[in-house]
């Protein structure tokens, strides 16, 4: 193992000490939603661990017709590419299937959920959560729970139990080292590795993500989206060492011969949450990492597929209600500044995720994603709710006075249509947005299709209330 950082050894011993080599102590565990081709049930069981470690068994406890019975389940080895060298040298993941019927299980020492209720009542929505680091723009105060609240959304959210939490991505920021005239607000946190064509280390995505999301890992299984941020060229091979959900992704981002690596993008997958009263929660996670914001591009093409799979496997089918869970806003409002200088002008967020997405969104009664860095809700008519959870911890926007574009989605501010020949949706009949940071609660109503989406700041305290009902998205 290389030498570890004052950083590494603080991160390690705040999750729990190293065990000596060949031991089988995690440093921490966690339960994954995954599509049921991964697992049976539903859910897999994921371990982090220093190498030189070996994979533990998973300890499960189940019980059907009253009888329990405990089992130990062999974990294999997530490992991460040799292409990264020192990068991704100190940590490995261990993953197995958690079976259904399961009431308890453990990794080691370490307690995880073992399955989801029969239920579901409450739902955490968070994403953009990582502490900013990156090249000519504002570093933010990593050090204040202030300035960069995740450890202390992550807290509200266990004290409020969730029976499922869905990150909606960007986890990873850390694209630099700390600058030497900044260490008050960021000292310690691990640079990328010279010469790398990536980002992202095993040490940052522990001080990022890992270390302050702790906090949920007993509560409740997490639904893991991809951002951004998690591209291969930023923060790709830490996301799918530790967090991706298909079973043989760890080497997605893995760097050719020449260090180079691919754009990655991985495959659409859904998942159900019984809500009972015969109501079927059906999610769609859809793969946003890459794509252009303010314009449509070649990389609309590679989308559409994705998107086209989501809508495949949503159909409509008795008691189902379906979202669709993505990064990048199919129907996000942000400000953009003009080429070449100029006053900002508020625009549509993102242009090629909304080309893909158009033609296959009518299984949905709500988008939910994050990327801009604010709480958002915003309804076009004939069109699903689109809300944006960007505000986990993240440095806000700092926009005022938020409005309606001039011009609605996929067009130029002229007016003139980025996809000539193609029926675009009207332009929104509402929004709303809050530049403060925190969380949302789901709850279901009373009736299909309603929900209550409740805004939360990072001490748990809510500051607004948005409704959906029949794809109508409100918030006030």
């Amino acid at each position: 193992m290389r030498r570890l950082t004052t950083l590494a050894i603080a991160l390690l011993a705040a999750l729990a000490v190293a065990p000596a080599a060949g031991a089988s102590n995690p440093l921490t565990a966690f339960t994954l939603v995954v599509p049921t081709s991964t697992a049976a049930s539903g859910l897999q069981a994921r371990a982090i661990l220093p190498t030189g470690a070996r994979c533990p068994a998973l300890s499960v406890t189940t019980e059907v017709d009253g009888v329990r019975a405990d089992r130990l389940i062999a974990m294999n080895a997530r490992r991460p590419s040799p292409r990264t060298g020192s990068a991704f040298a100190s940590l490995f993941v261990c993953q197995a299937g958690l079976p259904a019927h399961a009431v308890r299980a453990s990794v080691g020492a370490t307690t995880i959920p073992a399955a989801l209720p029969d239920k579901i009542e409450r739902i955490a929505l968070l994403g953009d959560t990582g502490c900013r680091l990156k090249k000519g723009d504002p570093t933010q105060v990593c050090s204040s729970t202030a300035k960069w609240p995740l450890a202390r959304v992550a807290s509200s959210i266990a004290r409020a139990k969730p029976d499922v939490i869905m990150h909606i991505g960007d986890y990873f920021y850390r694209e630099l080292a700390c600058p030497s005239d900044m260490t008050a607000r960021c000292g310690g946190t691990p640079a990328p590795v010279p010469g790398k064509s990536f980002k992202d280390t095993d040490y940052s995505w522990l001080a990022d993500a890992i270390v302050p999301l702790s906090p949920l890992f007993s509560v409740a299984p997490i639904v893991m989206t991809r951002g951004n941020h998690e591209a291969c060229f930023r923060g790709g091979n830490g996301w799918y060492l530790f967090f991706d959900p298909n079973p043989r992704s760890a080497r997605h981002c893995e760097p050719n011969a020449k260090g180079e690596v691919p754009d990655a993008v991985s495959k659409t997958w859904t998942q159900d949450f019984a809500l009972g009263n015969g109501r079927t929660l059906h999610i769609a996670v859809v793969d946003s990492a890459y794509g252009n914001d303010g314009e449509v591009s070649s990389w609309k093409e590679r989308e559409d597929p994705l998107y086209a799979a989501a809508a495949n496997q949503s159909k409509a089918a008795p008691g189902r209600e379906s979202w669709l869970l993505t990064h990048r806003p199919i129907f996000g409002i942000t400000q953009w500044y003009p080429d070449g200088g100029g006053d900002p002008y508020w625009s549509w967020v993102a242009a090629d995720q909304t080309a893909a997405a158009l033609p296959h969104l009518d299984p949905f009664s709500m988008i939910v994603s994050s990327h801009i860095h604010v709480a958002q809700a915003n309804q076009l008519p004939g069109m699903p709710g689109q809300l944006v959870v960007g505000n986990g911890g993240v440095l806000l926007e700092t926009f005022t006075g938020f409005e309606i574009p001039a011009v609605g989605p996929l067009r130029n501010q002229d007016g003139s249509s980025m996809l000539p020949g193609t029926k675009l949706p009207g332009n929104a009949t509402s929004t709303w947005s809050d530049l403060r940071f925190g969380w949302v609660m789901a709850t279901p109503g009373v009736n299909a299709g309603e929900w209550t989406l409740s805004q939360r700041n990072p001490n748990g305290n809510e500051f607004a209330r948005c409704q959906l009902a029949t794809r109508q998205l409100s918030c006030g």
